[in-house]
Formats: C-alpha cells, sequence, structure tokens
C-alpha cells in the first residue's frame, strides 16, 4: 500500500507493456472479471471489475498522456495507485 494525501492507496500486483500495441494492462487483484467498463469516453482506457465493482485491473488502450492521465484520474478515484509509465509515450 502507498499513502497518499487522500489516504492509503492499494498498489499493483502486475503491470503488463505491450510497446509494440502500444498498450498496458495494471492488475490490482486476482479473481473473476464480471465486466468491462469504459472509463473515458474516448475508450481508450478500461477497468475490469469482479461482481461487487471492485477494479480488478485497468486496461490503457494508448499510451499518450492523455490517455494515460485519465487512467490515472479513475484509479485515483479508486484508491489505486497507478504507475507512471513515464516515457511509454515517448516510444515509436
Amino acid at each position: 500500500m502507498v499513502r497518499s494525501s487522500e489516504g492509503v492507496l492499494t498498489k499493483p500486483i502486475g503491470i503488463a507493456i505491450d510497446f509494440e500495441q502500444n498498450t498496458a494492462y495494471v492488475r490490482y487483484r486476482q479473481g473473476a472479471i464480471a465486466k468491462t467498463v469504459d472509463v473515458w469516453l474516448e475508450q481508450r482506457v478500461t477497468a475490469d471489475v469482479d461482481a461487487d465493482d471492485g477494479v480488478v485491473g485497468i486496461q490503457v488502450w494508448a499510451l499518450d498522456p492523455i490517455t494515460l492521465a485519465n487512467a490515472r484520474h479513475y484509479a485515483a478515484l479508486h484508491n489505486l495507485a497507478f504507475p507512471s509509465l513515464k516515457g511509454c509515450s515517448d516510444r515509436s
């Protein structure tokens, strides 16, 4: 867990980055995925949630700064630490 000004944040248990596809998946816990929800109107960030609407993982479909900021914002709303993934948007 990580402390922030908002309290205690849950750290990811796994991070997968696919530079070829320009995507990333941040997993916060094991468990069955009940549904996938669109996090952002641009549909470049989705969240896998369990039957209790707890976030299992966040899928980022583009590694640009705006999309990463939206993913980070969603994570913060759910008390989840989101990795910086700094430099990801610089890769080609």
